[in-house]
């Protein structure tokens, strides 16, 4: 695997590692007791899991783009 496809690999999972990596802070904000009506922590939950998903799609799309590129080069 050359520098360059690497790289656009590392890139690419950088970004659902960022997302997993606000994990904990999400479990420490459920924990705790909010006395606040309705509870923001279902929002906050639903936001998470948003942005979890679109950072699996924006990897998955990546490494299509990736591949894809790869095939026109060999192609060429």
């Amino acid at each position: 695997m050359d520098e360059e496809k690497f790289n656009q690999l590392l890139g690419a999972l950088s970004v659902p590692v960022i997302v997993l990596a606000f994990f904990p802070l999400l479990v420490i904000v459920f924990l705790i007791p909010i006395a606040i009506v309705p509870d923001p922590r279902a929002l906050i939950g639903a936001v998470y899991a948003t942005a979890l998903t679109l950072s699996f799609v924006y990897f998955g799309l990546k490494m299509r783009s990736i591949s894809t590129a790869k095939e026109v080069k060999s192609i060429r």
